[in-house]
């Protein structure tokens, strides 16, 4: 439970600082969509005088940098999680552990992999139903946002690699994208906070109840 403790611990602190950076990425969002139809030209581009450019241009950089340290800490705290219920209780866990930090670096099944696993974790607490469906309520608050702005991410991305020329259309394309992205990301880092203190309670729970009554807890 203790390696399980240091990523919980590491999430309850980062997870909000993602959060907080996302509202203002998405602040600064709209404000870089205003800017862009109001001149017609990128407000952060070379030549831009755009007041909020740097501060928009940090917010960013930020919150992209919080975001990958997210995926890791939630990765470190799948992959212990899932090594304890294959150690407790192998039948409740189907796969290899490793694939809590491969299931968000390989493409596709990075869009249902890491929920799987999140899922079982989720189930190994047996709480009672309305505890459970509560549970499973958090889940998809975060993990279809989550995946909105994975989606979306990938999308743009994909467009600014294959557009010949930087023209407005792919100028407000991205700036869309990247508005939808972290509002979704904003609301993926809320239900983050609230899941992941259910899940870790959840283990504790379901140990507790090992600890003391072996034969039946694992039957």
């Amino acid at each position: 439970m203790e390696k399980i403790s240091k990523w919980q611990r590491l999430l309850q602190i980062w997870v909000p600082i993602c959060a907080v950076l996302s509202a203002l990425a998405f602040i600064g969002q709209i404000l870089y969509v205003q800017s862009l139809y109001d001149s017609g030209a990128d407000p952060l581009g070379e030549y831009s005088t755009w007041d909020f450019a740097l501060v928009v241009s940090l917010v960013q950089f930020l919150a992209g940098g919080i975001y990958i340290l997210i995926i890791i800490f939630l990765a470190g705290f799948m992959l212990r999680s899932a090594q304890l219920i294959k150690q407790v209780s192998a039948t409740e866990f189907q796969g290899k552990a490793g694939w809590a930090i491969w299931g968000f670096v390989v493409p596709f099944v990075n869009y249902f992999i890491p929920f799987r696993i999140l899922r079982s974790i989720k189930n190994f607490a047996k709480y009672d139903e309305a505890t459970s469906k509560k549970n499973m309520t958090l889940l998809f608050l975060f993990w279809m946002p989550f995946t909105v702005a994975n989606l979306v991410d990938a999308q743009t991305l994909r467009r600014s690699l294959t557009d010949d020329a930087i023209t407005f259309d792919s100028l407000s394309f991205q700036a869309w994208g990247d508005l939808v992205s972290a509002l979704a990301t904003l609301i993926a880092s809320l239900a983050l906070f609230w899941l992941i203190p259910a899940l870790y309670k959840g283990i504790q729970h379901r140990m507790d109840v090992i600890n003391t009554a072996p034969t039946d807890a694992t039957s």
